[in-house]
């Protein structure tokens, strides 16, 4: 599978090969010359780790190109014509160090359905992206981003929204009403509050906020009758919150300190009898 050396997480990898695989019948190409030659041919182009410093101007040729790998390059930037490429439903550009940007053709891209920018150097995201009507796969972990577009909410077919390991301080309040996400990993950033109203996450069955400054959470993480796992590792969070005792749901908590009483920790326990909680024990 051509983008299975990039990705960062096995769960992620699952959900991608079974969304994505029908994909991977045609034949790739590996290398931009060939591809060129004969541009309509082509619909799988895999240019990993080619030490790539430049993306021509022509990759925007290959009209039928529905799946493109440009991991483990040396890119600065991408061409603002890889917004030609009208087909194109795969995007991986993870792991290319000195990529600070990326164009704002990016929103001409309307049958795009993954996007994977993962460990590059990233400031900010294209206002642009809320035009990926397709998209249900954002990865932008590792990079260096502030915050999240407003208009991301735009994006009615997002399923996984994956953003940890940046400087994030907060997420858009629209967020909390994006009723298609099910799976979300805002940890290591610096978010400090959720947005107050999360009661568009229906769906949401995993909820990841490891090493953030939360000090507090919503009242309406409760309305979330879906979310099984979540993390709350390292916030400093001083007792216990009171809503966590009204998601009986919960199927997997993890709090890894800031330590709580061990009374307050029995307590907790007794009110959702059918979770498992991990205090201090390793990870799965």
């Amino acid at each position: 599978m051509l983008w299975a050396a990039t990705l960062p997480a096995q769960g992620y990898l699952d959900e991608v090969r079974e969304r994505m695989e029908f994909l991977q019948k045609d034949p790739t190409y590996t290398s931009l010359t060939e591809a060129l030659a004969n541009p309509e041919a082509v619909k799988i182009l895999n240019l990993s780790k080619k030490d790539l410093r430049e993306l021509p101007a022509t990759i925007g040729l290959l009209k039928n190109l529905h799946t493109l790998n440009l991991s483990g390059n040396r890119l600065r930037e991408l061409p603002e014509s890889i917004g030609r490429l009208s087909n194109l439903r795969i995007l991986i550009v993870s792991s290319n160090k000195k990529l600070r940007a990326l164009p704002n053709s990016l929103g001409e891209l309307h049958k795009l359905e993954l996007l994977d920018v993962y460990g590059n150097r990233l400031r900010e995201l294209p206002e642009s992206i809320g035009q990926l009507k397709k998209l249900h796969t954002l990865q932008v972990g590792y990079n260096r981003l502030r915050e999240l577009p407003s208009n991301i909410c735009q994006i009615d077919s997002l399923t996984l929204l994956y953003a940890y390991g940046n400087k994030l301080r907060y997420i858009p309040s629209c967020v909390g009403q994006m009723q298609t996400l099910r799976r979300i990993r805002l940890s290591k950033n610096k978010l400090d509050h959720l947005p107050a109203d999360l009661g568009g996450w229906q769906a949401v069955t995993e909820l990841h906020l490891y090493k953030n400054k939360l000090r507090e959470l919503p009242h309406t993480l409760a309305d979330t009758p879906q979310l099984v796992r979540l993390d709350l590792s390292y916030n400093p969070l001083r007792q216990l919150p009171e809503v966590l005792g009204r998601m009986p749901q919960l199927e997997l908590l993890f709090w890894w300190k800031p330590k709580i009483p061990a009374e307050a920790q029995r307590g907790l326990q007794i009110q959702l009898p059918n979770t498992r909680i991990q205090w201090e024990a390793q990870r799965d």
